[in-house]
């Protein structure tokens, strides 16, 4: 399997974040599915690898251990993938994420932002995808880790 050797300072903050906030980054390749916005072209494109990543920690609150999970799917850029690249970064998930957990709230600021109509069916519905998936980066990440998280961009 190859992968991207390459470290960049961005990697290193990637890996400082993970450590301070004590979580573990797993990706494992799994292409068993074409990335979303690649589902109207006909044939599907596959140029993007799928993975799915997962997050977790585990610590101790009141004498009790408590662990939590967020599980996703990511693809990785195409040029990752015509290089035969089938590995992805901490940093790669976690720029994408950061993003992502800050979402807009209302629909019509959401259309605004990415460029959707607001009488989009199909914008809708992935106005609610992303609502979603907000909502569970919001749940794992504290807010003062989302604040550091946005630093590594």
């Amino acid at each position: 399997m190859k992968t991207n050797t390459k470290k960049s300072q961005y990697d290193t903050q990637s890996e400082k974040f993970l450590a301070s906030s004590n979580i573990k980054f797993r990706a494992t390749l799994a292409d068993s599915k074409p990335a979303p916005w690649a589902m109207d072209e006909k044939p599907f494109k596959t140029e993007h690898h799928h993975f799915r990543v997962t997050l977790s920690r585990g610590d101790q609150r009141g004498g009790i251990f408590q662990s939590k999970r967020l599980v996703f799917d990511f693809w990785s850029i195409i040029a990752d993938a015509e290089k035969g690249i089938e590995t992805v970064s901490a940093y790669s998930v976690l720029a994408c994420i950061s993003r992502d957990s800050n979402c807009p709230e209302a629909f019509a600021d959401f259309c605004g932002e990415y460029g959707y109509e607001t009488d989009s069916i199909k914008a809708l519905q992935t106005f609610r995808r992303c609502a979603s998936f907000r909502k569970r980066l919001r749940g794992f990440f504290t807010a003062s880790e989302l604040e550091k998280l946005a630093e590594i961009q």
